[in-house]
C-alpha cells in the first residue's frame, strides 16, 4: 500500500515538474524571473510551422541573449536608476559582466551619476579593452553609447580623460583616444 502512495506522488510530481519546465523561461515579470532565465544552460524551443513543429536547441548564450532582450523590454519603462541598478547585479551575479552593457545604458540614461559606478566604470573599461567595432551591435558600439551619456557627469569625464594614460598601444587606450576625439574633448591621443 505505500508502494502505491509513493509512485502516485511521484507520477503527480513528475507531471507538475514537467508542466513547469515547459513554461516560457522569457516571460518573466521580475527580477527572480529574470535570475531563473539567466540560470537556464540549455532549451529546446518548439515553434508551431505550417506543417507541424519545429526545435531549436538554444545554448546559453543564446538564453542569456534573449533574458537580456527580455529585461530591456520590461524596464524600458521604469524611471528608477535604482530599481534598473538591481536588475544590473542580479545580470552581474548570473552571467558575464559585459552582457550587461543594455542594462547599464538604461541605468546611466535614468540617473547619470551612477556612471560612476566602480562596477559600471570597470565593464566599460573591460568592454574597450577588446577591439572596437563598427557594428552597431557590437558591445563596443552599446559601450560607447551609455559613455557619451556618462561623459555628461563630470567626474566620469574626468576619470575617463585619465583613461588616456592607458597603456599605449593596448585596444583600450586606442579606444578611449576614438571617443574622446570623437566627443571633441581632445584633439589628439597623448
Amino acid at each position: 500500500m505505500t508502494s502505491a502512495i509513493y509512485w502516485r506522488h511521484c507520477l503527480i510530481c513528475t507531471l507538475f515538474l514537467s508542466r513547469f519546465a515547459s513554461a516560457d523561461i522569457f516571460a518573466f515579470s521580475n527580477m527572480n524571473g529574470f535570475e531563473a532565465c539567466l540560470r537556464n544552460t540549455h532549451l529546446v524551443e518548439t515553434t508551431a510551422t505550417k506543417t507541424g513543429s519545429q526545435k531549436k536547441y538554444l545554448n546559453k548564450i543564446d538564453i542569456q541573449e534573449r533574458c537580456f532582450q527580455k529585461a530591456l523590454e520590461h524596464l524600458k519603462g521604469e524611471k528608477n536608476a535604482s530599481t534598473i541598478k538591481q536588475w544590473v547585479q542580479k545580470a552581474f551575479s548570473n552571467s558575464d559582466r559585459a552582457n550587461a552593457i543594455d542594462l547599464i545604458g538604461l541605468q546611466v540614461a535614468r540617473d547619470n551619476k551612477t556612471c560612476n559606478d566602480s562596477d559600471t566604470y570597470d565593464v566599460f573599461l573591460r568592454i574597450l579593452s577588446g577591439p572596437s567595432s563598427k557594428d552597431p551591435l557590437s558591445l563596443y558600439q552599446r559601450a560607447r553609447s551609455a559613455i557619451h551619456t556618462c561623459l555628461k557627469n563630470a567626474q566620469f569625464k574626468s576619470d575617463f580623460l585619465e583613461e588616456q594614460n592607458s597603456t599605449k598601444g593596448s585596444y583600450q587606450y586606442t579606444n578611449v583616444c576614438e571617443i574622446l576625439k570623437s566627443e571633441g574633448l581632445i584633439k589628439k591621443c597623448s
